[in-house]
């Protein structure tokens, strides 16, 4: 289960909170507070962000892995109904060895109620052997005002391991 709340997005400082939830006994299993701070907003927008309070993940055998991760984001608008972005975050470990670099180059693209994304990844890890780069597609139906069906695919090379996954999830608006 993940839960989302954000402030809202268009103004200058946005706090954005991701907490996800394990199903099986509800445990608490990731958690970022990220404070966005937009540098610019014209036809390209530009905005430094940083988890607030440091996130933290905890793994199935229930150990605690706190981190501070720190990211860039720009976008740009083609026209109403296209965008292209970029997003940097580099992540260092709190209470553990890691430092992790993740580039990503986004196209987006509107059509009524239909929104299709399509990512470009490359993942840099202290905690891989070896660099991990995909590819993901994500495509958005607004069913109605409040509810949003999100389906996602992603597959991603990791040396010679091949990974790929499937999800399905609604979104609700308040």
């Amino acid at each position: 289960m993940i839960f989302r709340g954000s402030t809202n997005n268009e103004k200058r400082l946005s706090l954005n909170l991701i907490h996800l939830i394990m199903l099986d006994g509800l445990t608490p299993s990731n958690y970022m507070l990220t404070a966005r701070y937009k540098i610019f907003d014209k036809k390209f927008k530009l905005f430094i962000g940083t988890e607030f309070l440091g996130g933290y993940r905890v793994l199935k055998n229930e150990e605690y892995k706190s981190r501070n991760v720190h990211e860039v984001r720009l976008s740009h608008l083609i026209n109403s109904k296209t965008k292209l972005s970029f997003l940097y975050m580099h992540g260092q470990g709190r209470n553990f060895e890691m430092s992790n670099n993740f580039y990503a180059f986004y196209f987006q693209k509107k059509l009524k109620k239909i929104t299709a994304s399509s990512q470009v990844y490359a993942l840099y890890s202290s905690l891989l052997n070896e660099p991990m780069a995909g590819v993901a597609q994500k495509v958005s139906v607004r069913l109605k005002d409040k509810i949003i069906l999100n389906l996602f695919v992603n597959s991603s090379i990791a040396g010679e391991d091949y990974i790929s996954n499937k999800t399905i999830g609604l979104e609700f608006f308040l």
